[in-house]
């Protein structure tokens, strides 16, 4: 449950499983005990959400979003969703998401529908406790992605399918089970089955390449997702990490021109511009990020390390400090506070600094060869603090 929050509705999956086998609501609530150790844990991992995230949503991407608009927008999803699952094409990592402002557009009217169908179906299919089931399996893992506020940037996720897919593969073997008792249609529906399945052989096949790697998934997304921002952003770092940086920059471009409000594109933009030695549009960029993001502890390291190329080593120090102000878990602030003081000959409070940081990241060997080295440099001081263990 602390890992993935479909595994809060098991609760709903089992109780589901109990009435398939009386069609009684009155069993369920006089066997109500043997529930609780699960309710009482789905309780502590939404107090635990609550008190780690300050809430039960991690985003703020669609709060003006009002009450009814989040509402239709569930059943757009669903819909979506639905499609997803038993026509799987045109996938893609990050689908856009264009929130509804009506149920009576086009498209909520399809998605009302398409919702209410399905309950219908899940209503007569009672007495069928497999075929009940299947649709509840299918239903149920969906619940927590239609809550848009808890989603995120990317409410539409074919991820988000892979719990309800087991629902659906049952769904279809009790399908091909009744198709295969008319024996008058056998020969065409083997057919039917060979070609369904090397149709999907093949876009599996074709699929797994995209996975191939960062460069590949995101090439593909930012064709089929072209005026996404966070898309570009993406597709941009995994230029960058490809040693592409020119192109890098061109896609943090892309995206800043979409939505100015990512920090992240800012962020990873300066550090593209850092990298190419154009160190006054780096903290542009760096300072665009706090500006957006006064707590991004990265962009004050970042934005330090610029004042320190541009020969501003005391405003490169106030940037350090603040890193580790925001995060005093942040090692590497750690690391540039103590090598700012090692370079003024302050040797105590930089080996405090570099051992904070040590302790945090004990495995790094930048730390450790920086901590030899003042040793080297101050013996007195190594006679006094020996390396840690």
């Amino acid at each position: 449950m602390l890992c993935k929050e479909p595994a809060i509705t098991l609760l709903i999956l089992i109780i589901a499983y109990d009435y398939s086998q009386t069609l009684k609501f009155k069993k369920i609530f006089s066997d109500i005990n043997k529930y609780m150790p699960y309710f009482i844990l789905a309780l502590l991992y939404l107090a635990l959400r609550y008190n780690a995230l300050g809430g039960f949503a991690p985003s703020k991407q669609y709060s003006k979003l009002t009450n009814y608009e989040l509402v239709i927008n569930a059943f757009a999803l669903f819909q979506e969703f639905l499609t997803k699952l038993i026509i799987p094409i045109n996938l893609n990592v990050f689908h856009d998401f264009k929130p509804l402002n009506s149920i009576f557009s086009t498209s909520g009217i399809i998605s009302f529908a398409a919702i209410t169908a399905f309950i219908i179906a899940i209503y007569f299919a009672r007495k069928n406790k497999i075929l009940f089931l299947s649709l509840i399996m299918i239903l149920v893992p969906l619940l927590p992605a239609l809550y848009i506020p808890g989603i995120g940037k990317n409410p539409f996720a074919e991820r988000y399918l892979y719990l309800p897919s087991a629902g659906f593969a049952i769904l279809i073997s009790l399908l091909i089970g009744y198709s295969f008792s008319k024996k008058h249609y056998v020969n065409i529906l083997n057919v039917l089955l060979l070609v369904v399945a090397l149709t999907f052989f093949g876009g599996t096949f074709s699929r797994n390449y995209v996975w191939k790697s960062d460069l590949t998934l995101w090439t593909d997304t930012v064709k089929k997702s072209p005026y996404n921002a966070w898309v570009h952003e993406y597709y941009g770092y995994a230029l960058y990490v490809n040693g592409q940086v020119d192109e890098a920059v061109k896609e943090y471009h892309d995206s800043i021109k979409t939505d100015n409000s990512i920090p992240d594109a800012h962020i990873n933009l300066g550090v593209a511009y850092f990298t190419k030695g154009l160190i006054d549009e780096a903290i542009k960029e760096f300072l665009k990020t706090i500006e957006i993001k006064p707590d991004f502890v990265e962009a004050h390291d970042y934005l330090g390390r610029a004042y320190e190329q541009k020969g501003l080593t005391e405003k490169a120090f106030i940037e350090y400090k603040k890193s580790i102000e925001i995060d005093n878990n942040y090692s590497e602030g750690h690391y540039q506070v103590g090598r700012i003081y090692f370079i003024n000959r302050d040797p105590e409070r930089a080996l405090n600094e570099f051992n904070i940081a040590l302790k945090i990241n004990p495995l790094n060997k930048l730390y450790q060869d920086t901590v030899n080295e003042l040793m080297q440099v101050y013996p007195a001081i190594a006679e006094k603090n020996p390396f840690p263990e």
